[in-house]
């Protein structure tokens, strides 16, 4: 009896321990899940905040809990994203991935995707970027999740269009745009359109590149998006300053700015300084680009945001030398190269290079300054032909696209009329058979055929043309691109004359006022000063380019006039190209006078009539 007793009362215990434990673990994830939906709503204006609920959220959740427990590792995640730990942000995703891909929920795999590939982005590591919405691109299409498939797609063509690819960013936004416009996302929609006005912007197509960006403030004032409003206000701010139009510019970027404060959103807050940094030095207004580039380094930092720190420090740097804080601008302008190199980006080493060199020239360091004025041509060369190859890859690739839907309709167009002919022949020996009353409407049968075919022919032909049409298109666009370049490379060279016979004359000056050590000196930077302009590399380089667009200009000339110079065969070029007299002589390094007397043995040499322009005579040799 004692022992039935016993045995009952610890059946008892036991079921009520575990109605206890299932109790309190009820009450736990019901906490979890009210501190997780209060973190999904504030982590973009509240991180700090955030983070705090998520760390509750991890430690009060059950290890089988995996809502919780998912949710609370992408909470990490977004605070920490939003707090610019970029390092921890992966870190906590990547356990959030792991989990969702141990419980094959393919909704949180792929928001994991999307999200790693954010991070990656602002990271810089684009390649990184670019392989995890391949991923969540591929799971949406396949799970045919119509809504985060038009997010991934939109992300995606960003990273193309940061990377240049600007093709391959417009097709991301046009697909994005059709599966919108299908489920009636309209907020998406106005995303889409601004990233494409970005890419109008980039290529120059600014018309375009405004009307887009219109169209999507339009839908998030309707739609009273304040991100929306923010990010286009931004971008508009950089169309407009594309276009030196700096006072609606100046407006857009303080718009852009008093959405991100109204909203707390700090990435928004750092761009906005950054522009306005960079719009104040243009405008000589360098108090208040001081103001802001400061704010916008200090945000830089924050977020660990290397473009950014070297864009901020740059420009700091040209405020302060507007200032004649040389000391201090020298200083960051040697930061902006160093985070240049660091990151490995030309754009910004160009820039810190021609700031560096206006320091120098300032405080009157001129070899210094020259040294890195070359770098800067250098880098600004070397950023002209990736930019040029660019073009031409995109040109060429729109050009095979089209090229390619022509054959394509030609070989369909084909195949319509070889059937055509089949029924015809069907046709015709019908009419063998059947009687003479069925003649007449069979004859008109024919000739509708025969119309049809016609025409049909006639549209091949028309298509065979456009062929034909698009490969002299191609052909006048690499001419075109050659052009543009010779003319670069004759600025180019023009400008650094200029700009070296303006060093010498302030190093002469230097010698006759200086010591002995002073003058020295000074003479070893005139001689090394002299051979740059003498320098014959760069004019080889400029005859290579001339040879690529006047092909027989130069052989010609050195086959009919064998007694010309070298030096009057560059100026024979030179003329080729339309220069002025001014322009010739920059080039040349010679005075204007000395170009009207090298023009007049020229034409004693080339026995020309003195009625006749040499010039005009050069722009038409040789005659055809």
């Amino acid at each position: 009896m004692n022992t039935s007793f016993h045995s009952i009362m610890v059946i008892l215990l036991w079921l009520y321990a575990a109605w206890d434990t299932a109790a309190q673990t009820d009450a736990d994830t019901v906490m979890v899940r009210q501190w997780i939906d209060s973190a999904w709503d504030m982590r973009i204006e509240e991180p700090e905040k955030t983070l705090i609920l998520a760390q509750k959220a991890l430690a009060k959740s059950p290890a089988d809990f995996y809502f919780g427990n998912v949710n609370a590792l992408q909470l990490h995640g977004e605070s920490y994203f939003g707090l610019g730990k970029m390092d921890s942000a992966l870190y906590y995703y990547h356990l959030a991935l792991q989990a969702s891909l141990s419980k094959e929920d393919r909704y949180e795999i792929g928001n994991n995707y999307s999200s790693l590939a954010s991070i990656y982005l602002s990271t810089g590591r684009k390649d990184s970027s670019l392989y995890y919405y391949d991923l969540a691109i591929d799971l949406f299409e396949d799970s045919k999740d119509s809504s985060s498939l038009s997010d991934a797609l939109l992300r995606y063509g960003n990273v193309h269009n940061d990377m240049g690819n600007h093709a391959q960013a417009i097709d991301a936004y046009l697909a994005s745009i059709r599966i919108c416009e299908s489920i009636g996302r309209e907020l998406y929609i106005a995303y889409n359109y601004g990233a494409i006005a970005t890419v109008h912007d980039k290529q120059g197509n600014f018309e375009q590149a405004e009307k887009y960006f219109l169209q999507a403030l339009e839908i998030f004032e309707k739609l009273d998006d304040w991100y929306g409003l923010m990010g286009v206000y931004n971008n508009l701010g950089v169309l407009y300053k594309n276009q030196q139009k700096y006072d609606q510019a100046l407006n857009a970027y303080n718009q852009s700015l008093v959405y991100s404060d109204s909203i707390s959103f700090t990435p928004g807050q750092l761009s906005a300084h950054t522009n306005l940094g960079i719009l104040h030095t243009k405008l000589r207004q360098f108090e208040l680009a001081l103001h802001h580039s400061s704010i916008g380094l200090d945000l830089s930092y924050t977020f660990e945001d290397k473009d950014a720190i070297g864009d901020n420090l740059n420009w700091i740097a040209r405020a302060q030398l507007g200032l004649k804080d040389y000391s201090t601008a020298l200083e960051n302008a040697k930061a902006a190269i160093d985070i240049g190199h660091e990151i490995e980006s030309l754009e910004r080493q160009r820039d810190a290079s021609l700031t560096l060199s206006e320091v120098y020239a300032a405080t009157h360091r001129y070899a210094e300054s020259l040294e890195m004025f070359k770098a800067y041509a250098s880098i600004k060369d070397s950023l002209f032909n990736i930019g040029k190859t660019k073009q031409m890859d995109e040109l060429l690739t729109l050009y095979e696209t089209e090229k390619k839907d022509n054959e394509i309709a030609l070989l369909a167009k084909k195949a319509e009329i070889d059937q055509i002919k089949k029924t015809r022949l069907w046709i015709a020996f019908g009419l063998s058979i059947l009687t003479g009353g069925l003649f007449i409407y069979l004859q008109w049968v024919r000739r509708s055929r025969d119309r049809k075919i016609h025409a049909q022919e006639k549209e091949l032909e028309i298509r065979r043309r456009r062929t034909a049409e698009l490969e002299n298109e191609k052909i006048t666009r690499e001419l075109d691109f050659k052009k543009q370049e010779l003319a670069a490379k004759a600025l180019q060279l023009a400008r650094k004359n200029e700009f070296l016979q303006s060093v010498q004359k302030q190093v002469e000056q230097l010698r006759e006022h200086g010591t002995s050590e002073v003058e020295n000196t000074t003479r070893q930077i005139s001689r090394q000063i002299r051979r740059d302009i003498e320098s014959e590399e760069e004019w080889d380089q400029f005859l290579a380019s001339f040879r690529e667009v006047h092909k027989d200009f130069i052989d010609e000339l050195q086959k009919t006039y064998p007694s010309l110079t070298k030096g009057e065969i560059r100026l024979a070029c030179l003329m080729k190209m339309n220069l002025s007299g001014k322009e010739l002589a920059s080039m040349l390094n010679i005075s204007y006078e000395g170009i009207k007397k090298a023009r007049h043995r020229m034409r004693k040499k080339l026995n020309i009539d003195s009625e006749i322009d040499i010039q005009d005579y050069m722009l038409s040799f040789p005659a055809v």
